[in-house]
């Protein structure tokens, strides 16, 4: 299914609001104004006029007694909640209540120099619950490739009287993009499963990996090509992956291993960049995926002297949502650490996720732990193969 909400006013978790959002498969998309995500719609696209109403993430109604230990802590990211059922299961009262810190018969204040923002309000009911239950990295907010759990008020709570806002209606609550209590379309005999993630290699998937191209740039003799490709690309390199080693040290161990080129050392490293350079498609490719709401990582066998040097010329990991690189865990693909480790970091669900990568062995050690895998042999064979598995989803 693919809607689209417009004309309203769309709490992304910025000051300025948004107008308008468009949902994929349970999936927000796209957020932004009412030309840009209208322009996405086609003739299967259906779309909601929200004549003005607000439009925040879900409610995530964490019902936990931390505060006082939270406060104990002096710095901690709270989740509000209604208590129910001790209380009555109102958000909208909460709001108010940790806004002006009054109870609604007028008494108070209590505790005023604890009175939260309407926004710190907003967002101890959304996106602080989602962390409270640690799905923070797909719920609670309304951004691409987060579940299009979303609420509509009736009115503006950041432009509303503070002791008013229990009176703002709920116009609406939808989970998945599809009015709380509506029934989800299920296919017979298939396994639910939602892929939410890609990650990719960097060298031989979205930058080449070139020794060759790097020594000729310097000039290296037949002997010295030979030298390097035997003791360093074969096999110091990788330890160089493993161990977030300095300039100097990286050095002094290349010169350890060949002593009779010294100088081809420092001029290999006084400019490394020659050996990689960004693939041409890699910036489309990635900006495709991010649009549809796929979130983007990066799980690369690298090392720390040459990824401060060459990452700086990658225009493709800014797109990414986030990366992890060898040195950084001094484990190397295909070991299940790395992998474990990236899914730990970023809250990654190896079930929700494709890895592309051009190493087979890489590719079915990611499969082992539950990704779906690809080897890659070039852009189109991987995009035709990802997107098999995207639609099989």
């Amino acid at each position: 299914m693919k809607a689209i909400w417009y004309n309203g006013k769309v709490y992304a978790g910025e000051e300025a609001l948004q107008e308008a959002f468009l949902v994929r498969d349970g999936f927000f998309q796209a957020v932004g104004t009412n030309e840009e995500i209208l322009a996405l719609a086609d003739a299967e696209t259906v779309c909601t006029d929200l004549k003005g109403c607000f439009v925040c993430p879900g409610f995530n109604d964490s019902h936990m007694h931390l505060v006082a230990y939270g406060q104990a802590l002096g710095a901690a990211r709270l989740a509000e909640h209604t208590d129910s059922p001790v209380e009555e299961p109102d958000v909208m009262r909460g709001i108010e209540c940790a806004v002006t810190r009054m109870s609604l018969d007028g008494t108070g204040p209590y505790l005023p120099q604890e009175a939260f923002t309407v926004r710190e309000a907003l967002d101890s009911f959304t996106l602080r619950g989602a962390e409270s239950s640690f799905e923070e990295n797909f719920k609670g907010c309304i951004a691409p490739g987060y579940a299009a759990d979303f609420t509509v008020l009736e009115k503006d709570p950041f432009t509303a009287e503070p002791r008013t806002l229990h009176g703002i209606r709920v116009a609406g609550c939808f989970l998945d993009g599809r009015p709380a209590g509506a029934a989800k379309e299920e296919v017979p005999g298939k396994t639910p499963k939602k892929i939410r993630n890609v990650v990719f290699d960097i060298g031989g998937v979205l930058a080449d990996f070139e020794p060759e191209r790097v020594m000729a740039a310097h000039g290296f003799s037949e002997a010295a090509k030979e030298a390097f490709r035997r003791e360093i690309f074969a096999k110091v390199w990788l330890d160089c992956d493993r161990i977030p080693y300095g300039d100097e040290e990286i050095r002094a161990l290349f010169k350890a291993q060949l002593p009779d080129f010294a100088a081809e050392v420092d001029r290999l490293w006084d400019d490394i960049t020659p050996i990689t350079r960004e693939m041409p498609y890699a910036q489309s490719w990635l900006r495709t995926l991010k649009a549809r709401g796929y979130r983007l990582y990066i799980l690369s066998n690298y090392g720390k002297r040459s990824f401060e040097i060459n990452s700086p010329r990658y225009g493709f990991l800014p797109l990414t949502d986030g990366q992890l690189i060898s040195y950084e865990v001094q484990r190397l693909k295909p070991e299940p650490e790395i992998y474990e480790s990236l899914c730990e970091r970023f809250g990654i669900r190896p079930e929700e996720s494709v890895f592309i990568d051009d190493v087979p062995a890489n590719v079915r050690a990611a499969e082992a732990l539950g990704f779906s895998g690809i080897v890659f042999t070039g852009r189109e064979s991987a995009g035709a193969r990802l997107e098999e598995i995207l639609a099989a989803d």
